[in-house]
């Protein structure tokens, strides 16, 4: 996504971008509503609504640096405050070790 926020790769999803005074650079991610829920499953978990929602969920000072190197670093400074619980079978689990999970649960700043 980042790569495609900055025109280095094509767009043939055709994802928009916006910027955010308190959020950053922001993917718009198309809600879409299919008749079946078989088709709603798969536009939910496709790249383009799953990666949106990935991009999104990262801070600004991960989004906005200017290479992909300063952006790899920040990623990967951020990625180090999420905890790293996944599920395992007969033990409890506080959920399901999502960064969008974990983002919502307040842990995560």
């Amino acid at each position: 996504m980042w790569k495609i926020s900055r025109n280095l790769v094509p767009n043939p999803f055709g994802i928009r971008f916006r910027r955010s005074p308190r959020h950053g650079l922001l993917s718009e991610r198309w809600i879409g509503e299919a008749k079946l829920e078989s088709v709603n499953t798969v536009i939910h978990n496709s790249f383009t609504s799953s990666a949106v929602g990935l991009f999104n969920a990262v801070p600004a000072t991960v989004k906005d640096q200017p290479t992909i190197e300063l952006a790899k670093a920040e990623l990967d400074k951020y990625l180090s405050s999420i905890p790293d619980k996944p599920p395992t079978k007969n033990y409890s689990t506080p959920n399901n070790n999502s960064i969008l999970t974990w983002l919502g649960s307040g842990v995560v700043c």
